[in-house]
């Protein structure tokens, strides 16, 4: 089967202490990506918390996963507590490239669902 990829993924400062994101994931199931949001919190959360100094207290949430139109499925997410924005918004988006988000995402593929 096709393997899960990120295949789009904003993010950007709100205010001064919130940024707010979202990425778009191909090839996965929707239930068995639910299931997996306290990994990716934490995946995250770990990744901007040793980004940067000012980050050390910055948090990761999860707002919503939604199953969209075109198949894939959506991760909204909101990040607080980040002292550095600009350095926080550069972890953001290497972070779906980091071993420990793609082993997450590994365990979402539809595949896993027997089907």
């Amino acid at each position: 089967g096709l393997k899960p990829a990120v295949t789009s993924h904003t993010c950007s400062s709100s205010d001064s202490d919130t940024i707010n994101g979202c990425f778009n994931i191909s090839n996965v199931d929707l239930t068995l990506l639910t299931a997996q949001k306290d990994s990716f919190e934490s995946c995250f959360t770990k990744q901007l918390q040793a980004s940067s100094p000012s980050n050390n207290k910055a948090t990761w949430k999860v707002q919503g996963i939604e199953h969209l139109a075109n198949d894939e499925c959506q991760v909204s997410y909101t990040c607080t507590g980040a002292g550095d924005q600009p350095t926080a918004l550069t972890c953001l988006k290497a972070t779906p490239d980091a071993d420990e988000f793609k082993t997450i995402l590994g365990k979402c593929s539809h595949s896993k669902g027997g089907e």
